[in-house]
């Protein structure tokens, strides 16, 4: 039997509620509100059944988290005092309309959702209207519902603008509560909504009259409750007994080992079987269930070598990404006419770069240029997109980091974005790309596979004209990737080899033996020339490092492999600049801040950087700033690109000392001059010494601790170690296919496994049994455990 309940409530500004903190409820996880006030309701997690943010297609990037959109609508309800000037709520401020939903129980929880999206995308219309919707379904006690958060305002790429007029219904109060009025009538329209979609699932509906729906909530008061937390330390210890299961789950192993790249080794396969925690024939019979496993491709090199192995969704998806630049790559794309290439006769450019931008402007859907650190390729790409914009397209830069979007706008793109926010909005809002569009993507080559999937697919059914640039050598991404190499073999690509950053000649030719691999070569130059410091210790280096700054009359950079490193060398220039300071007689007044690198003093004049974008705040990961003024609770920063942005260093601490950063931050920036410490053998590897001995335009220095590595030929030999990421899947055979015409067996491994017949199947079997139980143990204790307390409503 169906249920016509539905309560909606407001959100009123100032008047006790909180909209993250319903959203919290909602989502049953944690989160602060703009006020740093937090909320937790993370130990009901096991009642939630499925949840969701629906946003308009005009919603900026970082509206995808929930927690930001809820906090920037607190703060569109707050004006300033004129009298004192203080910050305080609008008066009759209504910030979210909540809406509670009886579900049928009888539904499956598939069913439920469906139900859900259907009647919110015809009652609510949050894309006709421009608002957020955050929902979920919870299934308390057998008796599930949903929850609806709904903006009162329209979300804009701006953020929060005018009221939603329309979705704004009358409300009568009684008391401190507030009821949907009767001429809303939600309830008979729900009802009306179960009857007709169940009709048309052939389903004869009964639909029970409107009824109370109790549920729990808590107040911060009630969460230091001792038996609240008695309960909640059983939830914890029954999530950490289903977390040990997740480790002995071998679809879970397996989407763990592919999360980062493609091709997993034996190397990895043993360092999942040890965290499982298992020995013995437990750990054999594990390590046969994963590569037995139906989805398992073991993978060869050669036709023979056995190599590692990939799953069937991996190499799928690699087969999808090559599926669709096959079909762009015989669609026509836009040519340039007269007036474009006028526009591309007057640019200044290199035979070499004027060779790639007739590539790009040759009339395919889809070119690709390599571009060398240092060869002038975002010059190269700016030609091309005058030449474009001069016919009349519309021009879009991408690029997977905020940093390089920087770069691109500061070039002249009208139109720049990171790669996640634009395929977003395009998922949103397809129309925004067409034949008329010509789609250029920096730093192509870090690019994950996912959303490399994402933006063929956009250029396919679009029709735009898709360029990636990008290097191959560089870093790549931190998830799955390496498909920009497998698709400049399938499609060709100008390449950009001379460099022209290097102010020096034996620089500049460094840097072209480092983009051919001949890493050797390149730091022999150096060395020769004593640009590669050769210390006893890693203090020792970085105190070299740091004293070297001294010397320098503009502006420097600091590299490092690890954070750990960066945030000494941070510290220690600070000291540093301090310290020359105080010898000038210029005192300075710092402040200390609790940030996500430990506790930080800083001080006007002192450089930052931040490590999680803010669209609020107008700041993105990876920018660097200079403080204008500190205080307790405002930080005034004038960023790099000459914007200003102030905040509260205390609400917001994703920001740390700006005199050092790891190659990531480095990669497609053109920098005076730099340093770089080799603090880890390991992690400075082939990519590291590229992107980072490449940076500079004017010198480069490398200190390097003999305690690491005693010479150069041993430096060399620790760089240029063969790493475990082998790229995409589909740079080897599968084994499969392989042994229809060879007859070769799949995997030594699983021979051996196989070879102890029963008593593996058997070990088998028994840990399957022993995980269910686990699992099932694990989810009758959260469903038994209840908060205790006053309930506070419903």
């Amino acid at each position: 039997m169906a249920s016509r309940f539905v309560r909606v409530e407001i959100v009123k500004a100032g008047a006790g509620s909180s909209a993250t903190g319903l959203s919290a409820y909602i989502a049953r996880d944690a989160r602060l509100d703009q006020s740093g006030t937090p909320f937790n309701f993370a130990h009901k997690a096991d009642e939630l059944e499925v949840r969701g943010l629906i946003l308009p297609a005009s919603a900026p990037e970082w509206a995808a988290d929930a927690a930001q959109v809820w906090r920037a609508a607190e703060r569109a309800e707050q004006t300033i005092d004129r009298q004192t000037g203080e910050l305080r709520w609008k008066k009759n401020g209504q910030i979210a309309k909540h809406m509670t939903i009886a579900l049928p129980r009888e539904a499956t929880s598939e069913q439920r959702e469906a139900m859900l999206m259907e009647f919110v995308a015809r009652e609510i219309d949050p894309q006709k209207h421009g608002v957020v919707v955050e929902w979920a379904i919870h299934r308390e006690e057998n008796n599930p519902h949903a929850h609806l958060l709904i903006s009162t305002r329209a979300l804009e790429g701006a953020g929060f603008g005018k009221k939603a007029r329309a979705m704004n219904p009358d409300f009568a109060s009684k008391g401190a509560n507030h009821f949907i009025s009767e001429a809303e009538n939600w309830d008979i329209r729900w009802a009306e909504f179960q009857r007709e979609y169940f009709e048309r699932l052939g389903i004869a509906a009964d639909i029970r009259e409107r009824r109370a729906m109790p549920e729990e909530h808590y107040t911060r008061g009630q969460l230091l409750n001792g038996q609240v937390i008695a309960d909640r330390a059983e939830i914890a210890r029954a999530n950490a007994t289903a977390e040990q299961a997740k480790l002995r789950d071998p679809d879970e192993i397996l989407l763990c080992l592919t999360a980062q790249k493609a091709i997993f080794t034996a190397r990895d396969l043993r360092q999942a079987l040890n965290k499982s925690g298992l020995e013995g024939e437990e750990r054999t019979a594990l390590e046969a269930r994963i590569i037995g496993h139906a989805d398992v491709v073991p993978l060869l090199a050669d036709g023979r070598d056995e190599i590692g192995w990939t799953t069937r969704q991996v190499r799928d998806e690699e087969m999808a990404i090559i599926g669709a630049a096959e079909r762009l790559g015989v669609s026509s794309g836009p040519a340039l006419g007269r007036t474009g290439r006028a526009e591309l006769a007057r640019a200044d450019l290199t035979a070499e770069q004027r060779a790639a931008v007739e590539h790009v402007t040759d009339g395919r859907q889809i070119s690709i240029v390599i571009g060398r650190a240092g060869t002038g390729k975002s010059h190269t790409l700016n030609a091309a997109r005058h030449a474009f914009e001069a016919e009349g397209y519309r021009v879009i830069g991408l690029a997977p980091t905020n940093a390089v979007v920087a770069d691109l706008r500061k070039d002249g793109y009208g139109h720049a974005a990171t790669l996640h926010r634009e395929l977003g909005q395009l998922e949103r809002d397809p129309a925004r790309w067409d034949r008329k569009t010509v789609v250029m993507v920096d730093e192509a080559g870090m690019m994950d596979n996912a959303i490399m999937a994402k933006l063929l697919k956009g250029a396919e059914q679009s029709g735009a004209k898709l360029i990636l640039a990008g290097d191959d050598r560089q870093f790549a991404s931190v998830s799955r990737g390496g498909m920009f190499t497998e698709l400049v073999n399938q499609h060709g690509a100008a390449e950009l080899k001379t460099v022209l950053r290097q102010r020096q000649a034996y620089q500049a030719k460094a840097s072209e033996d480092f983009a051919r691999g001949d890493v050797h070569t390149a730091l022999e130059a150096y060395d020769r020339r004593g640009q590669i410091v050769w210390c006893d210790s890693l203090a020792d280096a970085r105190q070299r490092a740091v004293a070297a700054q001294a010397s320098i009359d503009r502006p420097s950079f600091l590299y490092a492999s690890t954070n750990k490193e960066v945030e000494e060398l941070n510290r220690a220039e600070q000291q540093r600049r301090r310290a020359d300071l105080s010898v000038k007689g210029n005192p300075i007044q710092a402040h200390e801040f609790k940030t996500v690198r430990g506790d930080v003093s800083i001080a006007a004049g002192e450089r930052v950087q931040f490590y999680e974008t803010d669209r609020q705040l107008g700041v993105a990961t990876s920018e660097f700033g200079t403080v204008k003024t500190v205080a307790p609770r405002r930080m005034e920063i004038m960023k790099d690109d000459g914007a200003t942005v102030a905040f509260d260093p205390v609400k917001y601490d994703k920001w740390g000392l700006g005199y050092s950063g790891t190659g990531y931050k480095g990669q497609g920036k053109t920098q005076p001059t730099t340093a770089a410490v080799y603090d880890n053998s390991y992690a400075w590897d082939a990519r590291a010494a590229y992107v980072i001995g490449t940076r500079h335009r004017e010198d480069y220095r490398l200190f390097v601790p003999r305690e690491l590595t005693p010479n150069l030929t041993t430096l060399t030999g620790q760089i240029m170690r063969q790493r475990e990421d082998k790229g995409a899947s589909l740079r080897f055979e599968a084994a499969q296919s392989n042994r229809a015409h060879s007859g070769l067996a799949t995997d030594q491994k699983l021979r051996a496994s196989l070879e102890k017949g029963r008593e593996a199947l058997i070990a088998a079997q028994a840990e399957r049994a022993r995980q269910a139980e686990e699992m099932r143990k694990a989810q009758e204790l959260r469903n038994t455990l209840r908060p205790r307390g006053p309930r506070l409503g419903r």
